[in-house]
C-alpha cells in the first residue's frame, strides 16, 4: 500500500498534528458535515475527504493542495500559514517546477529559421512593388506618346508640292463686286407684327371686400378663378385681350400696366364684365359668359 505524500502512515495521516487532522478536528468541533464544508468551498466531497486524510497526491500538483488547504483553513478559522507549514513539514512533497523562460526554451536554430523564413516574403513584396511602379511608368509614357503622335498629325499634315508652272499667266485684278442686298422676307415682317401683338398685359386687382373674380387671356387660358378677400392684391399677366368678370365691382380697384382704370359696371348691377385690350384700354364685354369659356 502506498504511503501518503507526507511520508507518514495512514494512522499518522489522521493525527492531530497533521494538516488533515487539524482540519477534521476543527470541522467536527464546529459541527460541520463533509457536505456542508464542500458546499461552502464549492468543491466535491471527495476533495474534502482527501484533504482531511492527507491524501494530497489525489489533488494533483502541490499548488492545488496548497490552495485547497488555504481556503479550507480560512473557512474553519484556522491559520493558513500554520497549516501550510505542517504540510511542508510532512516532507516528500515534490517542489513546483521552476518555470523556464521562453527565450531559453526555444532552440536557437528554430529562432534563426523563423527569422530567415521571413526574408523571402520581404523580397517578394519588394519585387511586386517595383514591378507595379514600372508598369505604371510604362503606361504613363505610352499614353503620353500616343497623345503626342495624334497632335502632331493634326498640326502638321503632309502637303503635296505644287508643280512649277512654265508659262507665266497675267495677273488680272478684278474689282470687288458689291454684295447684293437681298430683299427682306415678308415672313419676318409678319413675325415682328405677331410679336408686337403677343406682348402681355399686366392686370392688378386690389380687393376692399370679398368678390368673385374670373380672368382669361386671348387663348382662353384661365389666369384667375378665385374669391378675392378683403385686403388682398392679385396681379396676373396674359396675352390680350383679357376678359374679366367681377362679382362685386365696387369692391375692386384695378390697374392695367400700373395705370389705374375705371371698371365699367353692368346696368343695374354691381358686377362687371369687361375686356382689356393690348393698348390698356377697357371696354364692356358683350361676348358669351366668361364662366362658360373653356380653359
Amino acid at each position: 500500500m502506498n504511503e501518503p505524500v507526507g511520508g507518514a502512515s495512514g494512522a499518522a495521516a489522521a493525527g492531530p498534528d497533521t494538516p488533515g487532522g487539524m482540519l477534521r478536528a476543527e470541522r467536527e468541533r464546529r459541527g460541520y458535515s463533509l457536505q456542508h464544508a464542500a458546499e461552502d468551498l464549492h468543491l466535491d466531497t471527495w476533495v474534502i475527504e482527501a484533504l482531511e486524510a492527507n491524501r494530497f497526491e489525489a489533488l494533483g500538483a502541490p499548488v492545488y493542495a496548497r490552495g485547497h488547504l488555504r481556503k479550507y483553513a480560512a473557512l474553519l478559522g484556522l491559520s493558513p500559514a500554520t497549516l501550510l507549514e505542517r504540510y511542508e513539514a510532512m516532507g516528500g512533497t515534490p517542489a513546483d517546477p521552476t518555470p523556464i523562460p521562453v527565450a531559453m526554451s526555444t532552440p536557437v536554430r528554430v529562432v534563426e529559421r523563423r527569422r530567415v523564413s521571413k526574408l523571402p516574403l520581404w523580397i517578394a513584396a519588394a519585387i511586386a512593388i517595383v514591378a507595379g511602379l514600372a508598369w505604371l511608368v510604362f503606361e504613363l509614357l505610352r499614353t503620353q506618346g500616343s497623345d503626342n503622335g495624334t497632335t502632331s498629325e493634326v498640326i502638321a499634315p503632309v502637303v503635296a508640292p505644287e508643280p512649277a508652272s512654265t508659262v507665266s499667266e497675267p495677273v488680272v485684278q478684278a474689282a470687288a463686286a458689291p454684295t447684293p442686298t437681298l430683299p427682306r422676307d415678308a415672313g419676318e415682317g409678319r413675325e415682328e407684327a405677331e410679336g408686337a401683338t403677343t406682348a402681355q398685359v399686366r392686370l392688378r386687382l386690389e380687393f376692399s371686400e370679398a368678390s368673385w373674380s374670373e380672368i382669361y387671356d386671348a387663348s382662353g387660358k384661365r389666369l384667375m378663378f378665385d374669391m378675392g378677400a378683403a385686403g388682398r392684391v392679385r396681379t396676373v399677366a396674359g396675352v390680350p385681350p383679357l376678359r374679366v368678370n367681377l362679382g362685386v365691382a365696387s369692391a375692386v380697384s384695378a390697374q392695367v400696366n400700373d395705370r389705374p382704370i375705371v371698371i365699367p359696371r353692368r346696368a343695374g348691377r354691381d358686377g362687371a364684365k369687361f375686356v382689356v385690350e393690348a393698348d390698356g384700354s377697357v371696354k364692356p364685354d358683350t361676348s358669351v359668359k366668361t364662366a362658360e369659356r373653356v380653359e
